[in-house]
């Protein structure tokens, strides 16, 4: 008997735990038990079928949810085919000698390989995509793979019965088909990921190695030499034949500019869109008047009324332009193309912008941009290319001789301005000189560097400066258009957006500009590479390790949290909050307070840029708490009650108070004092401390009502009812008494002229209570006359008595 008891005492003990204790979800466990003790306590011995057939459906739901394996193998047969077309034209590529091929083969093949790398990384993305989705399903499949054969061990252990214990291996089957379905995906898609890490490692190595070798061709302008003008073949075929530039035009460059534009199909139609929009909005814009009396801003709304006289060119301009935005790593052919695109709009616009003596520079740069794009497909040895080179560095220096001796002066509005533009035009002169020089005697590397540069700044300058002007006219003409005005923030801040507005964007186009011009001089990376060096150059002051490029940032990041926090600051209290029902003075403590937490949060990201860890952060405060305790008590005590005053406000923005002698209006509360206007037109500077620690009355803290007495003194001979019931009509229908609190007409005293009233009422314009006042006395006075009620003068009554005449004769002679 002793023996079934203990037999049937461990089941009957689990089922009662079981009951006791919650069940976690069997599948999707991320630890398992590593003993049976642990499972003992986890697992519901009574609810285990249902679990088992919960942990089949999920295991088959996952399974369902994978990516099929004939997905999967298509996708790595498009990988597959990728790496070996790319593969294959890096081996191509590397049989050339690319130290015999011009700069132009080198930039051509540099963008081949940047277009490569950011495809196979897009690819590459989207396969992590599909490894992290496999990876985190196979760890939740092996986690609960583990914790059913735990489930098992403790069923054998305790002897549970077959019929569980074939659940749970059909449970085991199917988390273990799944689990072998998920690793070989897995496997198959760390293959591509694989495949691809190496190709790209591979690209990167060529991309290094052509940086190097167009560096070395950068350096060598003056060492590397063709035939001169005197040494030159003219009479071998192959100097004049056009035939190998023309099938390398049609076999490489529009095979590249095909899959490209393939490639970038939706941000064509994108762009297209956009030229569409902005010739539409231009064209609008042009029928717009735009106002130029003089005042603020004429300056921009004149430029932009000159290049809105021909809309059309001026949005093909900035649309084509923005080009290289929309498109990244495009080929050489496709930048050309769109140069060629915009010669001729540009050349309709500068026509329209300068007078007609100019316009012979105009048709210049327009023939020379042509002649540059045309160059750029002939060979170098070429006799054409030559002869091409030669024509651009006789059109440039005819355009810079002419501008010089004729137009100089005309140009340049001061003599300062006058002698900088000529000594530009001398330097520039000198450099055409060189170029054409170096073409003549076979340095035609440096003469296509020095010609090309100049071209090239002078069209970028112009795009950049288009727009600008574009872009500050329209920010401009929008300040000041009647839309804006409805802004209590532009209103009020015109002037500082009119000057400041213009002056940053014209900064960011100093720094485009800028970008551009080391770009066609060939000096991007090397100025980059040396700023950059020197930035993250570290210094060690002591225990402290700096460097410029974080003490920049930390400058840059507290200038911009305080300019960010002004203006937020200004468009809460100034527009958005007006818009909302609120107490007065609300919105300012609303908007003081987000502009102190942007400055506090500012000032916090500053120090980590700057490198100092929170916890030393913490100590430097602690340390600064001691000093402003023991130093600037009387600073820090205006800095608590400006706090105090914004939270508890007691005082609010608008109120009338009276702080001792000092009576006026509060016209701002700031964190260490607030300004208080008196009636007398003075604004006087209140450390905060003083409006807390000292008695202040507050005319206007619950509202704006205030009480106004009048005194009035009538005659003897009147009624003091007829009195009472004049001077109540007189205060019932004005139309500043509030009939509640009622005004009220009370007699106080018998005077010695007279009879004295004492007149009471509330008005809700505290702001004008003293004009008011004279106003109702005025009136009071008017009233009483009316009603023949006399106002009495001052009376005294006179007694005289008699002095005795020998003393009145005495006091006479004395």
């Amino acid at each position: 008997m002793q023996h079934n008891y203990r037999k049937y005492l461990s089941p009957i003990l689990i089922i009662i735990l079981s009951f006791l204790l919650p069940a976690p979800a069997l599948i999707g466990q991320t630890k398992t038990s590593e003993n049976t003790s642990k499972v003992d306590e986890t697992i519901n011995i009574v609810d285990i079928s249902k679990q088992s057939s919960e942990a089949i459906l999920t295991a088959r739901q996952i399974k369902e949810r994978l990516i099929s394996q004939k997905v999967l193998l298509k996708k790595k047969r498009e990988i597959d085919s990728l790496v070996n077309n790319i593969d294959a034209q890096i081996k191509k590529d590397k049989k050339v000698d690319l130290a015999a091929e011009g700069l132009r083969k080198l930039e051509t093949s540099l963008i081949f390989l940047q277009q490569e790398k950011s495809l196979l990384k897009s690819k590459k993305n989207g396969i992590n995509a599909i490894l992290d989705n496999l990876v985190e399903n196979k760890n939740i499949l092996s986690a609960s793979f583990e914790h059913w054969k735990n489930v098992k061990q403790t069923i054998k252990g305790k002897k549970l019965g077959k019929t569980i214990e074939k659940s749970v291996d059909e449970v085991l089957s199917a988390l273990n088909k799944t689990l072998l379905t998920v690793t070989r995906l897995t496997n198959i898609t760390m293959g591509m990921v694989r495949e691809i890490s190496a190709l790209e490692l591979e690209i990167n190595t060529r991309v290094s190695y052509i940086n190097k070798v167009m560096h070395q061709k950068q350096g060598e302008l003056l060492s590397a030499k063709l035939p001169s003008f005197f040494t030159l073949d003219y009479f071998d075929k192959k100097n004049w034949d056009l035939t190998g530039p023309i099938l390398q035009f049609y076999m490489v460059d529009l095979k590249n500019l095909k899959n490209y534009l393939n490639a970038n199909f939706g941000i064509l139609v994108f762009h297209i869109l956009l030229i569409i929009a902005l010739i539409i909005v231009f064209i609008r814009l042009s029928k717009t008047p735009i106002p130029l009396e003089i005042g603020e801003g004429l300056p921009y709304k004149k430029r932009l009324k000159q290049l809105l006289s021909r809309p059309i060119s001026t949005a093909l301009i900035i649309g084509i332009f923005s080009s290289v935005i929309l498109y990244h790593n495009s080929p050489l052919v496709f930048r050309d193309i769109m140069l060629l695109l915009i010669i001729g709009p540009m050349t309709v616009l500068l026509k329209a912008i300068f007078d007609t003596q100019f316009r012979i520079y105009i048709y210049a740069l327009a023939v020379v941009s042509v002649s540059m794009i045309v160059y750029a497909y002939l060979p170098a040895n070429n006799v054409h290319s030559r002869f091409l080179l030669l024509f651009i560095g006789l059109v440039d220096l005819f355009s810079v001789l002419h501008f010089t001796f004729r137009h100089n002066a005309k140009v340049a509005p001061t003599k300062k301005l006058e002698r900088l533009i000529l000594f530009l035009s001398y330097g520039i002169m000198a450099m055409i000189f060189v170029g054409l020089a170096g073409n003549i005697f076979g340095k035609v590397m440096l003469a296509r560097y020095l010609l090309f540069s100049i071209s090239k700044i002078v069209v970028v300058l112009f795009l950049v400066i288009v727009t600008a002007v574009m872009v500050n006219g329209i920010s401009v003409i929008f300040i000041t258009s009647k839309s804006a005005s409805r802004s209590n923030f532009i209103r009020k801040n015109k002037r500082n957006l009119i000057k400041k507005i213009p002056r940053m964007l014209n900064f960011i186009a100093l720094i485009i500009l800028g970008h551009y011009v080391l770009m066609i001089l060939g000096w991007e990376n090397i100025v980059f590479s040396s700023v950059d060096e020197w930035l993250s150059r570290e210094y060690s002051l002591g225990s402290i390790t700096f460097s410029w490029g974080r003490f920049f940032i930390f400058i840059f990041i507290i200038w911009f949290s305080i300019f960010l926090a002004r203006i937020v600051r200004d468009v809460l209290e100034e527009d958005l909050l007006t818009k909302f029902k609120m107490e007065e003075g609300l919105p300012h403590t609303i908007a003081m307070m987000a502009r102190y937490a942007l400055i506090t949060i500012g000032i916090i990201l500053s120090f980590s840029a700057l490198g100092i860890p929170m916890s030393d952060l913490a100590i430097m405060f602690s340390a600064f708490g001691v000093g402003i305790g023991f130093g600037l008590q009387s600073i820090f005590n205006n800095l608590v009650s400006g706090f105090i005053l914004l939270f508890e406000r007691p005082i609010k923005i608008g109120d009338t108070i009276e702080v001792g002698d000092l009576v006026g209006t509060v016209r701002s509360i700031g964190i260490r004092a607030s300004n208080i206007r008196t009636f007398d037109g003075a604004e006087i500077i209140v450390p905060n401390g003083n409006l807390i620690s000292n008695e202040v009355v507050n005319w206007t803290l619950s509202d704006k009502r205030r009480r106004i007495e009048i005194m009035v003194s009538v005659s003897y001979d009147v009624n003091p009812d007829f009195v009472r019931e004049v001077l109540l009509k007189l205060l019932q229908k004005h139309e500043d008494v509030v009939s509640d609190p009622k005004p009220g007409v009370y007699f106080i005293e018998f005077g010695n002229s007279g009879l004295v009233f004492r007149i009471l009422f509330w008005t809700n314009h505290f702001e004008k209570w003293y004009s008011i006042r004279s106003k109702i006395m005025y009136e009071v006075f008017d009233t009483l006359k009316a009603a023949g009620i006399e106002i009495p003068y001052n009376q005294l009554d006179l007694h005289l008595r008699s002095i005795d005449k020998e003393v009145n004769f005495k006091t006479t002679n004395i």
